[in-house]
């Protein structure tokens, strides 16, 4: 993978002579110590992260082909050797933009099932397609970049597909089948089915423009939010809630 930090702090060329003792090169402190280079490494991580989210808008934005590093770097508000210094290249930055991004929901999957009990197939695909719902509307972005490679069926769909697309459908698939099994869910294609709560589930912050200026809703209101994944739960897993029950 390339989605890995350059050393923050750099090659250090120190010339110090061997220890005595071990015959090994002794490293020079830094001036300030070590709070100095943990603040160093600090400011080089929240760089890299500023880099990361400022990639996946201009290439949600632009798609890749009309993105350049020094774009990124303006909308990152650093300069472009920045850039550089953390990502080779532009491939490498994006498919490091894409990784994080695709950790991110993974972590959040993983934070929602921990608050679970039950190992009820339909229990996990709620749990596991309103953290998605969530992660859409906080990260708009996401969703977007990866419509581009669609769009255009680009060479890198297929670096996405083999590296996060399948593994995540490997493990929600089984889901569905057992759901449709038990008679929880429609009987129907499992892949379509698949797609079709993921794009369930993608629409709300997909369609934030349109949505907000035909209507009096705020697509990132707490209530908004809420209400949206009620309409899917009652619809796809037929759990219908309470207007004032909280979701999931």
């Amino acid at each position: 993978m390339t989605d890995r930090a350059v050393n923050p702090s750099g090659p250090s060329g120190a010339t110090d002579k061997a220890s005595p003792r071990t015959g090994r090169s002794r490293a020079k402190s830094p001036p300030g110590g070590r709070s100095s280079l943990r603040g160093e490494q600090q400011r080089s991580i929240e760089s890299r992260n500023a880099i990361l989210v400022a990639a996946l808008s201009e290439f949600a934005d632009k798609g890749y082909d009309a993105t350049s590093i020094r774009s990124i770097g303006e909308r990152a508000g650093l300069h472009f050797t920045l850039v550089t210094y953390h990502f080779k290249n532009k491939r490498e930055l994006w498919e490091a933009a894409v990784s994080h991004f695709f950790e991110e929901i993974n972590d959040s999957w993983q934070s929602e099932m921990a608050t679970m009990s039950s190992d009820d197939p339909l229990d996990l695909l709620r749990h596991q397609f309103h953290s998605f719902l969530r992660f859409t509307v906080r990260y708009p972005d996401f969703h977007r970049t990866i419509l581009h490679e669609n769009r255009h069926n680009s060479p890198r769909l297929d670096w996405v597909i083999r590296y996060f697309v399948k593994p995540i459908m490997d493990a929600t698939i089984p889901n569905i089948v057992k759901a449709q099994k038990n008679g929880s869910l429609q009987q129907c294609d499992h892949v379509l089915f698949y797609y079709m709560i993921l794009g369930a589930c993608a629409a709300l912050s997909a369609n934030t423009g349109e949505i907000e200026q035909s209507s009096d809703l705020d697509t990132k209101r707490e209530a908004t939010i809420s209400e949206y994944w009620n309409i899917i739960d009652a619809i796809i897993f037929k759990r219908i809630a309470p207007a004032s029950a909280d979701p999931v």
